[in-house]
């Protein structure tokens, strides 16, 4: 019946005048890429990935008061992923991985070799940060291998992403010109933002590959360990950076594969959120009509409403 069971993880706080800032901030992208006469147009976004999944539902008998788990886990324990879209290709391009180490290291050379070893080529770029988070140095890896390994040549790439402080920072901004100052065969990166709040909107990660390759993700992960045997009731359950990697990769193929033919809902997703810039707004007004229609924004608005008159009339708020 097109319901599913989810938590309620809707928590950004949304602007009161969402629809038309989210209007005039997808007609601003559109208009500055056909300025620009780009090729290509990219949407990336970060997300978390957890090397231990567990589910905050547990089953009891039924009539038990106190119910607790004995299963042993760390919900900070993972890796950031960048899920980046090439609608122009209507597919997903290289991961980006983030685990916690140190930049430049040892680990990063040896985990090269595996992965060179393993493939015969990189299928994701893996990084190493102190705390797993994107950095301004990580982007501008990440800038560079998209310049150089996918092959744009000379194309305009357009590229967008959320307002970040690590996106939009001084580094980052100062590398982009240089790199579009080089007289190279590289291509040339124009980069815009979606505004603030409004990423669960109009960022077409966000919107639609987010959730469906998390799910991919996690029965991978499952299938995992139910080709193991040897647990123990309440012991922590948790996997390789190799074997997540390879999960990652495997489920960034599913998506694609998926994308073959007629079903390209990845190029779809950058209609549906206004981001074509050699198409029209009429399908991502319906989806913003269809936003204003659904009870769960109606109620984040109402929250949004409550705490700003608290913030107003209560001085000790």
């Amino acid at each position: 019946m097109n319901f599913s069971v989810r938590k309620t993880s809707i928590s950004q706080k949304i602007p009161d005048d969402w629809y038309n800032k989210s209007m005039i901030g997808a007609a601003r992208i559109r208009e500055r890429f056909q300025n620009e006469n780009i090729d290509v147009v990219l949407s990336a976004d970060e997300t978390f990935l957890k090397f231990h999944e567990r589910s905050d539902k547990i089953l009891v008998p039924t009539g038990e008061k106190r119910v607790g788990s004995a299963e042993q886990y760390n919900e900070k324990d993972g890796c950031t992923l960048m899920v980046t879209m090439d609608m122009t290709a209507s597919q997903l391009i290289t991961p980006l991985i983030i685990f916690k180490g140190v930049m430049g290291s040892n680990l990063q050379n040896i985990w090269n070799e595996i992965q060179m070893k393993k493939n015969g080529k990189n299928k994701s770029l893996v990084l190493f940060t102190d705390n797993h988070w994107q950095t301004s140095y990580t982007v501008m890896i990440y800038l560079n291998y998209l310049r150089e390994k996918l092959y744009y040549n000379k194309k305009k790439v357009g590229i967008v992403w959320d307002k970040a402080s690590m996106h939009i920072s001084k580094d980052v901004m100062e590398h982009i010109d240089k790199c579009n100052n080089d007289n190279t065969s590289y291509p040339r990166l124009i980069v815009e933002c979606v505004d603030e709040g409004l990423t669960s909107i109009y960022q077409p990660p966000d919107v639609v590959i987010n959730r469906p390759l998390k799910v991919e993700i996690r029965r991978k992960y499952y299938e995992l360990l139910r080709s193991r045997n040897n647990f123990k009731p309440g012991q922590k359950i948790s996997i390789s950076r190799v074997n997540l990697v390879k999960i990652v990769e495997d489920s960034f193929d599913e998506i694609n594969q998926a994308n073959n033919g007629k079903n390209r809902y990845i190029q779809h997703a950058f209609e549906k959120c206004g981001l074509n810039p050699w198409g029209g707004s009429e399908k991502f007004e319906c989806h913003l009509n269809k936003l204003s229609e659904n009870g769960a924004y109606n109620s984040l608005m109402l929250k949004n409403f409550h705490v700003d008159i608290e913030k107003k009339y209560d001085k000790n708020y």
